[in-house]
């Protein structure tokens, strides 16, 4: 379809709206002729408009109509590794803007059950595990766990976070890249925020991240995993114990002002 391909074109020079627009012209035609993944594409590229807008409000509005049209598209053809992704993107953007505690537990709850359902369609059908499903799973997981909320047994996250750094440091072993390298680091920064020793591990963090960008990662690029760690010390808000939310919060700052650095340094 010529409106999906030139959605597809905008979707990939960050052109959000000009890109939603072409899609949503290709959704006008018979639901037969509609390919599934164009479906997909219109619910990815307007959870990344929303997460690009200063007004929140309209945000909550573009993620609520996304997560609509995914949970029809769902029904009617079935949940796939994909489709269950995005249905936890959608929820990871929730938490983002989320700004009470309930509202906060809620979306991550969510996020948590969407990927975990992702990882576990992926490993039942017998592929090789990807780490990104794994990996937003676990950053819930853990998220929940610093705010109370009580979930998986210490020892299965610590498992499941060395099988997601394993994957991963296999995935960068046969195709070395940046964004197989972040998700064995990533892997490490989520083992030292359950353990409550991420301050002791900001210098070997930071090193990693940048060790990374080395392979083929642009500036832009490692700013995407700043925003995952802005995203981590959102969720650590409403974190009970004033110390620890501090200390937490703190090591996040740190680690991506080091990364923040490191971009303008070489710019």
């Amino acid at each position: 379809d010529v409106q999906a391909a030139t959605g597809r074109a905008f979707g990939e020079l960050g052109m959000f709206v000009e890109a939603i627009e072409h899609y949503e012209i290709a959704m006008q035609a018979d639901i037969g002729e509609v390919p599934v993944n164009a479906v997909e594409q219109l619910c990815n590229l307007m959870v990344r408009q929303a997460g690009s807008m200063s007004d929140s409000q309209k945000a909550k509005e573009i993620i609520v109509k996304a997560r609509a049209r995914l949970t029809a598209l769902m029904i009617a053809v079935g949940p796939s590794v994909e489709r269950w992704c995005l249905l936890g993107s959608i929820a990871k953007r929730e938490a983002g803007l989320a700004r009470q505690r309930r509202q906060k537990e809620h979306a991550l709850a969510d996020m948590r059950d969407a990927y975990k359902k992702a990882h576990e369609l992926e490993t039942n059908a017998g592929e090789q595990a990807d780490p990104y499903p794994l990996l937003n799973w676990l950053t819930a997981e853990i998220l929940l766990e610093l705010l109370g909320k009580k979930g998986e047994a210490a020892e299965m996250v610590k498992e499941k976070l060395a099988q997601a750094e394993s994957a991963a440091m296999e995935r960068d072993r046969r195709n070395p890249s940046f964004w197989a390298l972040v998700a064995a680091v990533d892997s490490m920064l989520l083992r030292y925020l359950a353990n409550g020793n991420l301050r002791d591990h900001i210098e070997e963090l930071v090193n990693a991240y940048i060790a990374a960008r080395k392979r083929d990662g642009s500036p832009r690029e490692l700013l995407s995993v700043a925003e995952q760690l802005e995203f981590l010390s959102g969720g650590l808000a409403f974190v009970r114990e004033p110390a620890k939310k501090k200390r937490l919060q703190t090591a996040l700052g740190k680690i991506r002002h080091g990364l923040i650095k490191s971009t303008q340094t070489s710019s």
